[in-house]
């Protein structure tokens, strides 16, 4: 799991896929979120409203929100894993 700071511009790499916000609900009781991932395969930007608990798959690779938290300095705490590698051998 990748529990990663996201600073105004909101963008982070993650299972070899660039990730950005761009959007957030900041609801403490019902957290939502949009995200942004550049599709390798497509050559484009993808995107669709997840929950913690809710998953996409991008470019061959499912993503998985664990957490989302508006900071009070505009910074966006995002916490996501990728399940397939959670149950991968190390």
């Amino acid at each position: 799991m990748a529990e990663i700071r996201l600073l105004p511009n909101r963008q982070m790499r993650l299972a070899g896929l660039t990730v950005g916000i761009i959007a957030l609900k900041p609801d403490e009781a019902d957290p939502e979120v949009i995200l942004g991932v550049f599709d390798p395969e497509l050559q484009e930007p993808v995107s669709r409203r997840l929950r913690p608990g809710e998953s996409m798959t991008v470019g061959g690779r499912t993503l998985r929100v664990v957490a989302v938290r508006p900071n009070p300095n505009g910074s966006v705490t995002l916490a996501a894993d990728e399940p397939d590698a959670a149950d991968e051998p190390r």
